[in-house]
């Protein structure tokens, strides 16, 4: 069993988008999986603000880094290799998509208020 906890200012975030596009790109290959780029692309063409992608992408950060924390010291599994998702009964998951290695989804949960996010993560292996 594992527990991993993590809070983030989605501010430093939002900073981080605005620096440049290629800051932004960089950013996106090294915290989101395949998947979720394609998801975050979609958010770039909509009525989203900055501030509400960065909350989208602090969500994402907090839950992986809460996740990376609870599969130590069994694995070491980095963020593109992780999918935030919701299971069949609506529950926040992170799903491990790592050649090789099978572990079964982890719960997460998390709260965001302002410009805090914060995230747990139970892995029952």
């Amino acid at each position: 069993m594992g527990i991993g906890i993590d809070i983030l200012k989605v501010s430093r975030i939002r900073m981080l988008l605005e620096k440049s596009k290629f800051t932004e790109s960089r950013f996106l290959e090294k915290c989101l999986h395949p998947k979720e780029i394609q998801q975050y692309r979609l958010l770039q063409g909509s009525q989203i603000t900055q501030a509400q992608r960065a909350k989208w992408l602090g969500v994402r950060w907090s839950v992986k880094e809460a996740t990376f924390k609870a599969l130590q010291p069994s694995y070491y599994i980095y963020m593109p290799f992780m999918e935030y998702a919701h299971n069949k009964q609506g529950m926040p998951v992170i799903n491990i998509h790592k050649p090789n290695v099978s572990i079964t989804p982890v719960s997460v949960s998390v709260s965001h208020d302002g410009d805090y996010v914060v995230a747990n993560a139970l892995y029952l292996p």
